[in-house]
Order: structure tokens, then sequence, then C-alpha cells
């Protein structure tokens, strides 16, 4: 990605796509129900990620201008997003399926008090991180992927690794 396109959400329930070069709207992000609080551009550059008040996170990729995946993240708001590539370092599976190495993954900040992490490769749940008391306001990875650090308005941040729970 250039910097020329920029992604914004909004109270409408859409977010948009602009391109900054022109002040032009691109792509509209609609499919959502609730305001958009989030969002965070892929790795690749070409897929933008959008949160919502409606607990949904939904995958926009801007070439095939078309959302390409979601998943029902969270009870209510998503309050932020990280997308992220995975370190090869195996994560635990669900029910019995395979641990999941590299990849893509997404980390979600949510008012129902937890930060889940996701694979963006099949929209697996990798793991659900709780401990905070207040709703998560927001949510970080450190540039190797070996922590997650989280906000709440509990007052607290919390820092997740892999010992932590469900092992990330």
């Amino acid at each position: 990605m250039d910097g020329s396109l920029l992604a914004s959400g909004g109270t409408d329930s859409m977010g948009r796509i602009w391109d900054l070069r022109t002040g032009r709207t691109v792509m509209i992000l609609d499919g959502h129900i609730r305001p958009v609080y989030a969002l965070d551009w892929g790795v690749d550059g070409h897929r933008v990620l959008s949160g919502s008040g409606d607990g949904w996170v939904k995958c926009w990729d801007i070439r095939k201008v078309a959302c390409v995946g979601g998943v029902g993240a969270h009870k209510s708001v998503v309050s932020d997003l990280r997308w992220y590539k995975g370190d090869g370092m195996a994560r635990s599976g669900e029910n019995g399926e395979e641990p999941k190495k590299g990849g893509t993954f997404f980390a979600s900040a949510g008012f129902d008090k937890r930060v889940n992490v996701f694979s963006a490769d099949d929209w697996g749940v990798v793991c659900s991180l709780s401990g905070h008391t207040g709703n998560v306001h927001s949510v970080d990875v450190s540039k190797d992927a070996k922590w997650i650090v989280s906000g709440g308005y509990d007052r607290t941040v919390k820092i997740w690794g892999r010992n932590d729970g469900e092992g990330l």
C-alpha cells in the first residue's frame, strides 16, 4: 500500500475507503447494522477489517470491492482490531483440531470484557482472553506476534503471552 488510501468508520453503520489524492470515496463498506468503531488495514495492503457495534468483524477486499468474510467476534461492540502475521509458532486448536501455525490472524477488543483472537485464513477462533473487569477498548500486537496488549475501561492494561491461558 502506498499510503494513498484511508479507511474511516461512521455512525451510519458503514465504513468508507477514501483516495487521499482525489478526496473521493473509492469503496463503501456496507454490511454492518451498527456504527463502525474499528478499522485496520491488512498486512497485504489490499484488505481492511471493520469492527462494529453489532459485534461483527468483517473483511473487505478493495481489489474485489466486496466483503470477503466475517465473524461474530463479540457479544456487543467491537472497539478495536489489530491484524498481524503469524510467526510459525503453534497455537491452540479448537475441539481437538490441529494447532494453527503461521498464517494471518487478528485480535479484537470488545465490550464483552474480552480480547478474541481469530485466524483470518479460516475465521476460526484461536483463543479468547478474559481478565478485564470492564469493557476492553484497545488492543495491539507486538511486531514479533508474541504479545498482545489490551487496555480496558477497568483502568488496567493486560499483557498476554503464549503462556497465558490458551497458548497464544
